[in-house]
């Protein structure tokens, strides 16, 4: 039987991955990273959405802070 920290450890080292391939396509400067959610889609086989979604919460580490 799984348990609910088994489940939860997945996701969270697909993003972690997602993020790693962001970081390291926009240290490249070859790229607008506002595009980064359709790599993403390319490189880990995501549908928009699911892209869509890392991306944003990768990018949110870029607010600006008040």
């Amino acid at each position: 039987m799984e348990t609910v920290e088994n489940i939860r450890r997945v996701p969270v080292m697909e993003h972690i991955e997602c993020f790693i391939f962001l970081n390291e396509l926009r240290d490249s400067g070859k790229v607008n990273m506002f595009e980064g959610a359709i790599y993403l889609q390319e490189q880990f086989d995501l549908n928009r959405q699911e892209a869509k979604d890392i991306w944003l919460e990768w990018a949110m580490q870029f607010k600006r802070k008040e």
